[in-house]
Parts: C-alpha cells; sequence; structure tokens
C-alpha cells in the first residue's frame, strides 16, 4: 500500500524510533521513490471516483488527513471535479428519492443535506438539482400526507382533543413539510377533525 511522509512518520514514531532514524527512512524512503506523493494523490482520486458515491470536499478532506501540500490538493481536487461523471450527483438524489417518502420541500432538504455530508459542494449540487425532478405526483404527496395525518393524530388523540389536538396536529404536520393548505384540506377531507 502507497504511504504519504506523515503516515510513515507517524508510524515509525509511535514505535518510538528516534527521529535521527525516522528522518533517514524517510530520505531513503523518497530517494528510491518509495514515498510519492503525486503518485500517492492519483491514486487517491481514482480510488475515491471508482469506488464511493463521495464528492471533492471529501477528497479534499482526506488528502489533508493524509499530510499532503495545499498545492496538490487544490490541482488534484480540479481534476476530481473534471473527472467526475455528470450524472454523479443526479443518480445519488435519485437514490435518496426512492429511498425517502417526504414532502418535495423537505426531500430537497434531504438531498442537499445527504450531498453536502458526502463532500459535495452547495453550488455544484444546486448546479445539478435544476435538471432533477423533486416534485413526486400530486397522489403520491397525498398518500404521504395521510399517513403522516393519521401517525401524528393517534399520537396526539391520546393527549388532547378538539382544536388543541387541531392545533398539535397542524404544528407537527407544518414541521415535516407540508403547507398550511394541504393540511387543512386534508383534515377537512378525511373529517378527523371538524373545524
Amino acid at each position: 500500500k502507497k504511504r504519504t511522509e506523515l503516515e510513515v512518520e507517524q508510524y515509525l514514531t509511535d514505535k518510538e524510533y528516534s527521529y535521527d532514524l525516522v528522518k533517514d527512512v524517510i530520505d531513503y524512503c523518497k530517494n528510491n521513490r518509495y514515498i510519492n506523493h503525486e503518485d500517492y494523490i492519483e491514486s487517491l482520486k481514482n480510488t475515491i471516483l471508482k469506488t464511493t458515491d463521495k464528492g471533492p470536499d471529501h477528497f479534499e478532506r482526506v488528502a489533508k488527513e493524509k499530510g499532503l501540500s495545499n498545492d496538490l490538493i487544490l490541482k488534484y481536487k480540479s481534476k476530481f471535479e473534471e473527472e467526475m461523471s455528470d450524472d454523479r450527483i443526479i443518480n445519488i438524489a435519485n437514490k435518496i428519492m426512492s429511498k425517502k417518502k417526504q414532502p418535495p420541500n423537505r426531500l430537497k432538504q434531504s438531498i442537499v443535506q445527504t450531498l453536502q455530508q458526502r463532500g459535495y459542494a452547495f453550488s455544484l449540487i444546486n448546479e445539478h438539482l435544476t435538471d432533477l425532478n423533486i416534485e413526486p405526483t400530486s397522489d403520491d404527496v397525498e398518500n404521504i400526507l395521510m399517513k403522516d395525518l393519521e401517525k401524528v393524530y393517534n399520537k396526539y388523540q391520546k393527549k388532547y382533543n378538539g382544536y388543541e389536538l387541531k392545533t398539535h396536529v397542524v404544528q407537527a404536520l407544518a414541521r415535516k413539510g407540508y403547507t398550511f393548505d394541504m393540511i387543512n384540506d386534508k383534515l377537512r377531507e378525511s373529517g378527523i377533525v371538524d373545524e
């Protein structure tokens, strides 16, 4: 496995070798090209691109942890962004959409949050989210809202009744990302809570 200078230094220091010996070993490794940061960061870039769904910011973070120079990191981060396929972000977003059944604005928040956690810049995410159709069909939204309404209603009906129950149900559904119009329409339609 390829190693960086920092990794070799930490390993030898942990084994309690003298500073002079550590320095000699690192010099020897550099002279014989056992430590080659250019080669290391190229391999790191290819590994992250081909085996994970992580983004450029994740690549940068890992490279910094390995003790690589900022110039080298920035050079290869831009290469990472160039080599990254255009549909990479959209594929991840589609995967998230298939797993999470949420109202459209809440779903968009989940997608953005997940992509940022995986190392994609907000500007890059925004650029690709315009290509994505996050709006589920109105039937899907109504089905999701109905399930959430039943769940929330069942939770609060034990503690509250009447106007107080309606208020708590509306607030809980609004926190989940539904509009007040959608909530009130569904409440009237279901007959669960009368106005």
